[in-house]
């Protein structure tokens, strides 16, 4: 089957709220890692509909998909909106209080690398000789797959070194971060050039260490 194809099935079957067809099919392509970043022609990812829904099991039963819909969290549809946002949408108190807590800012890995991702988008959009696309690409592939074991050391050393505050200091502002270019400012660019730097430095991944893709854009991050 289509992903594309694949795609409008799941859809379907969120829409008629059938809670374990969307588990069992989530669980029977887990290996597909597009799912996420797929869109009707609305703009809105699987993620976009999962939030829509207002239901809690439909939501559970998504963590079928093992990779997760990190993917999804920046993409905006056509009014705009990333699936977070429809949040406000929700007339469900319990829904929308379990949803906002579940995937608003917070402070792990997989929000912090999306972070990352939506930064070195916009910035290839704005400095495409300095931040080239096979460059980008090979950094977001890499974030994409879940390498997070960058961040977790440099969280480690900050302990070690009784310097955790300069952890908190470096990554509060990504975390917070709208994703916006308008609240990209100077300072917070640095923060995610010094951040992104130092999770590629202590990423324990050789090969992803060694892509020749990634040369290149070490020397634009110094």
């Amino acid at each position: 089957m289509a992903h594309e194809e694949l795609f409008k099935e799941i859809v379907e079957l969120i829409k008629r709220q059938d809670v374990d067809g969307v588990r069992d099919i989530l669980a029977k392509n887990k290996q597909i890692q597009e799912l996420p970043k797929l869109v009707d022609e609305e703009g809105n990812t699987l993620f976009h509909h999962l939030i829509k829904s207002g239901n809690l099991s439909l939501m559970r039963a998504s963590e079928a998909y093992e990779r997760g819909f990190a993917a999804s969290y920046p993409i905006r549809n056509k009014e705009g909106k990333t699936p977070y946002q429809c949040v406000a949408d929700i007339k469900d108190a319990e829904f929308k209080e379990s949803a906002a807590r579940a995937f608003g800012p917070t402070w792990k890995q997989a929000h912090i690398l999306n972070q990352f991702i939506v930064y070195l988008k916009i910035q290839h959009q704005l400095k495409p000789k300095e931040y080239k696309q096979e460059d980008i690409t090979a950094i977001i592939d890499a974030l994409d797959e879940g390498h997070c074991n960058g961040l977790s050391i440099i969280w480690l050393v900050s302990w070690l070194n009784n310097e955790e505050n300069k952890y908190y200091e470096l990554f509060s502002d990504i975390i917070y971060w709208d994703g916006s270019i308008e609240h990209l400012s100077e300072e917070l660019k640095s923060k995610f050039e010094v951040a992104i730097s130092l999770t590629r430095m202590y990423q324990m991944d050789r090969q992803i260490l060694s892509h020749e893709k990634n040369k290149g854009l070490n020397q634009n991050w110094r």
